[in-house]
């Protein structure tokens, strides 16, 4: 008969394996703003550590500094990431089930005592489970595991682009909506100025009172769009701190043209790289989860076989003295014929809607990339035009600077000509800042 105490030296004997068996479960953690950027999405984002250190200490950041922000300071891609570690968890139950499963057990019964009669057994024993054969699941968890973190990575990847994408829509506006709300705010005070002169020209009985009113009518209008713009700037710059983490008054600094090289492929180049875009990969992987799951389903009417054996640590009672005993099992499906083929059916059922999913993820992709690769071309053919037009004003604008220092036209005239070369000078950078997120969108599009 076992002892309470005996029985503990025995559990704590065994108690050893279990860091053992523990080790290794714990995955990377990707915390939020804490300065670090960890391997994991380091490797997805070509962010690191250094680059968000380099970031902070500058007093304008650019758009890869918001971007390195947004990869440490929210919780888009960690959120993502997390589902990678799951899938990677999901492996190694796949690799778990393959593996002897090893469990300490024991017994001890409870009966009247009668004399004559042997007291029941109770035992404390080593159980090693090993499962031989149990359909197709095995193999078709393993499949799937791989499959399903491939589908994690993809997606994590695809979503860090989709982040880059995000932060140079929101930082471009907030850089177009400065540079309009600084223009227009010029703009008014040549108005004030050209006002002015105009009342000392209507005093004069030079200009009709109409063209006063006039100029008033469009000073009042400049002065409502300088409100809208300033709201719109707030806007701007609370959708880019709630994707980056940044301040909202945080300086931000135009990139340098040269961080932006021109695509020099075709049309047909881009789009045949929509098969590797990670969106179109995480659905083939899809897909290989939808075929793994399939072949489970049929692999479910295959027998099963198992082997068990147990070592004894103590024995008392009954008619075996003996330390250990091995027994095989064999399980054969004989009648569920009902239940089978209906969880065949829905398995086949979602290889084909995976399948589907698949193809228009690739006519998506394809769709995207045209979509882009024109918006791209469009914006050069726009910025081209509009650097035409800047430099006609400019010619305009000098012509009249010259024209006005010998005194042969009016400031009213002159003070036009300069809002005239402002506001070519903002469509000019207009264009360009279009052309940069029409080619930041070429870039994620084509993966």
């Amino acid at each position: 008969m076992t002892s309470p105490n005996s029985l503990g030296r025995i559990v704590s004997r065994c108690l050893w394996l279990v860091p053992l068996l523990l080790a290794g479960c714990s995955g990377t953690r990707v915390r939020v703003g804490d300065g670090v950027v960890e391997a994991p999405l380091q490797e997805v984002t070509g962010v690191d550590t250094a680059a968000v250190a380099r970031a902070k200490d500058k007093p304008a950041v650019g758009l890869w500094d918001a971007y390195a922000f947004a990869v440490e300071r929210t919780e888009q891609l960690a959120v993502e990431y997390e589902d990678v570690e799951q899938s990677r968890a999901h492996a190694e139950e796949a690799i778990g089930s393959y593996l002897p499963q090893v469990s300490l057990k024991g017994s001890k019964g409870y009966q009247q005592s009668v004399p004559g009669v042997a007291p029941p057994v109770q035992t404390v024993f080593l159980n090693v489970h090993q499962p031989l054969i149990t359909g197709l699941n095995e193999v078709a968890a393993l499949k799937g595991a791989s499959h399903e973190r491939w589908m994690r990575i993809s997606l994590l990847r695809h979503d860090a682009g989709r982040l880059l994408l995000d932060v140079a829509r929101a930082y471009y506006t907030v850089i177009q909506t400065q540079e309009s709300l600084r223009t227009e705010l010029s703009t008014q005070e040549i108005t004030k100025k050209m006002l002015a002169q105009e009342r000392v020209f209507r005093d004069q009985g030079r200009i009709r009172q109409s063209d006063l009113l006039s100029t008033e009518a469009q000073l009042a209008q400049g002065d409502a769009v300088v409100s809208t713009l300033q709201d719109q700037l707030v806007q701007a710059r609370e959708n880019l701190a709630n994707l980056t983490g940044m301040e909202p008054d945080r300086e931000l600094a135009l990139d340098d043209p040269a961080g932006f090289p021109e695509y020099q492929g075709t049309l047909e180049d881009a789009v045949h790289k929509s098969g590797i875009r990670w969106d179109v990969r995480a659905s083939y992987e899809a897909y290989q989860m939808a075929k793994d799951q399939l072949l489970a389903a049929e692999g479910s009417r295959l027998p099963s076989l198992a082997a068990d054996g147990d070592y004894y640590l103590d024995r008392t009672g009954g008619s075996n003295p003996g330390k250990w005993d091995a027994m095989l099992s064999v399980q054969i499906p004989i009648f569920n014929l009902a239940g089978l083929e209906g969880k065949a059916r829905e398995y086949q059922s979602k290889k084909r809607q995976a399948a589907l999913a698949l193809t228009q993820a690739l006519r998506s992709a394809k769709e995207e990339i045209r979509e882009a690769f024109q918006a791209y071309q469009n914006s050069l053919k726009e910025d081209e035009a509009y650097q035409k037009a800047l430099t006609a004003t400019q010619k305009s604008h000098d012509a009249m600077e010259q024209d006005y220092s010998h005194h042969l036209m009016n400031i009213v005239d002159y003070l036009k000509s300069v809002s005239d070369l402002e506001q070519a000078e903002l469509a000019r950078a207009r264009s360009r800042t279009q052309w940069r997120i029409q080619r930041v969108w070429l870039g994620v599009a084509t993966g």
